[in-house]
């Protein structure tokens, strides 16, 4: 079950990271 957590860590991360960086950007171009 441990091997599942980790996976789904690893989606989760994946899922994340393109979105967060999107976000980011979409901030910096509202505060520019």
């Amino acid at each position: 079950m441990s091997g599942d957590d980790s996976r789904t860590s690893m989606e989760m991360l994946a899922w994340v990271l393109p979105y967060s960086i999107c976000v980011l950007a979409g901030l910096a171009i509202a505060l520019w």
